[in-house]
């Protein structure tokens, strides 16, 4: 927040578009990775191409000759920009992964599941992995009793470092029921490939077997002494921490008689490496962006005199309802991380710390000819009224 508004006040300085001014400022993609100054390390991306398209999605040029047009009948409007970088965690995460002797897969995590959809996610990996179909694998999370060590869902880590840990467990259950599958058919492990529909011999002369036929003979083997049941634990650290970005435009407009803000419309770009499953993604900043326009326009706590909490229930706490999401226009590009086996970056957070700066920025753009150069959140239609009414410009 702090950062895109002296963005946007150093191009008020100098006379710059808000968009021009960060052209001039964003790492060049091949300066990547980049360490910052206090030690971060971005670890890839291209921030100009996403701002570019963004842009070009946007028709940003076209918006701001629409907002001339605008003002001079009388409206008041604006554009607002932000560009984000989202940090996905660091550390490690556990994972197993196992053949029941029906050919099942059971995949258990140490991450764990809040309503974002990670069972889906987790299964799409190792079904990847083992060219079976997502609905064979069953995730387990949550439970101490049946689930590996870990450290836990929070700053957008499950997918990047969580999933790390499933390739790599299911990649070791696919060495070994390769193994198993070659004793089937009567070949070494280099002439057996995995397909969607089993095992099969490179030099296609011999048959093919399925999971189930592999699970049932690695079965047998533990039942002789001569093997085991296939599975695997994995534990995966990251290398460094992979770093999503992406931009917001908004569009607003203030209504003159009584400060209500309605934001017209949000143009929105992430990158968050190699998306698993597009549907998450898009929920994830979906309700990301909602609960930054709570922030930005409705959230508050409001005590008494005495100290009493006046908003201590959802009657008198304001949160965004559907009537109150604007048109939102979801696009993305794909830059993969190298730091995870996925290439997978962060997007739990993306809408909560890119749609405050731009709602800001776009209301303050609007109110800018007023002589209006700052606002507190929340941006209720009260605030922004005192500000008009309060402003060296308001005649």
């Amino acid at each position: 927040m702090l950062m895109e508004r002296l963005m946007d006040e150093a191009a008020r300085a100098l006379a710059l578009d808000p968009v021009a001014l960060r052209r001039r400022n964003l790492i060049a993609a091949d300066r990547l990775p980049y360490q910052t100054p206090t030690g971060e390390t971005y670890d890839s991306g291209d921030y100009s191409a996403a701002l570019e398209k963004a842009c070009a999605v946007a028709g940003y040029d076209d918006l701001r000759a629409a907002q001339d047009a605008r003002r001079r009948a009388g409206e008041i409007v604006g554009l607002g920009v932000a560009v984000y970088v989202e940090p996905c965690g660091q550390g490690w995460e556990s994972a197993e992964v196992r053949i029941e002797p029906d050919g099942a897969v059971t995949a258990a995590t140490g991450t764990s599941a809040q309503g974002q959809g990670r069972e889906t996610a987790y299964a799409q990996i190792v079904a990847d992995t083992l060219r079976v179909a997502p609905d064979a694998v069953t995730v387990v999370h949550g439970d101490t009793a049946t689930a590996p060590a870990g450290i836990g869902a929070l700053a957008s880590r499950s997918t990047p470092i969580g999933g790390g840990a499933l390739v790599r467990a299911a990649e070791d259950v696919r060495g070994q029921a390769i193994a198993v599958a070659a004793e089937l058919l009567q070949a070494t492990p280099g002439e057996v490939v995995l397909g969607n529909d089993g095992f099969k011999r490179c030099d296609r002369t011999g048959g093919c077997v399925s999971w189930r036929a592999v699970a049932e003979r690695a079965a047998d083997n533990t039942a002789d002494g001569t093997g085991g049941a296939i599975s695997a634990h994995a534990v995966f650290e990251a290398p460094g921490e992979a770093w999503g970005y992406g931009v917001c435009i908004a569009c607003v407009a203030i209504d003159r008689d009584t400060g209500a803000l309605t934001v017209e419309r949000l143009v929105w770009l992430d990158d968050a490496g190699t998306v698993v499953n597009t549907m998450l993604v898009e929920g994830q900043l979906t309700g990301g962006i909602a609960q930054g326009l709570g922030e930005a326009l409705m959230e508050r706590i409001v005590y008494d005199d005495d100290g009493q909490l006046l908003t201590g229930s959802l009657m008198d706490y304001a949160l965004p309802r559907a009537g109150d999401m604007p048109a939102i226009v979801l696009e993305r590009t794909v830059t993969p991380s190298p730091l995870n086996p996925l290439g997978a970056k962060g997007v739990g957070e993306a809408g909560t710390i890119g749609a405050p700066p731009a709602v800001l920025n776009a209301a303050l753009d609007a109110l800018a000819p007023l002589g209006v150069r700052d606002l507190d959140m929340p941006m209720t239609a009260e605030s922004i009224w005192r500000a008009m009414s309060n402003a060296p410009g308001k005649e």
